[in-house]
């Protein structure tokens, strides 16, 4: 088993003849940034509050 990362670097690198699968590609793109804004927003509270607590005297 293989990361989505991984897996898209073998496709984009073992294709040059046949032609990028650029569906396949646009799609684990989508697959692995989902989970990192889903986790951005859930924290983004906690990392500007923790900065602006320091600067407010």
């Amino acid at each position: 088993m293989k990361t989505i990362i991984v897996k898209l670097y073998e496709i984009l690198k073992n294709n040059p003849a046949v032609g990028i699968p650029w569906h396949l590609v646009m799609a684990g793109a989508v697959i692995t940034t989902i989970p990192l804004i889903i986790l951005f927003v859930s924290i983004r509270n906690y990392i500007t509050g923790d900065a602006t607590k320091g600067a407010i005297k």
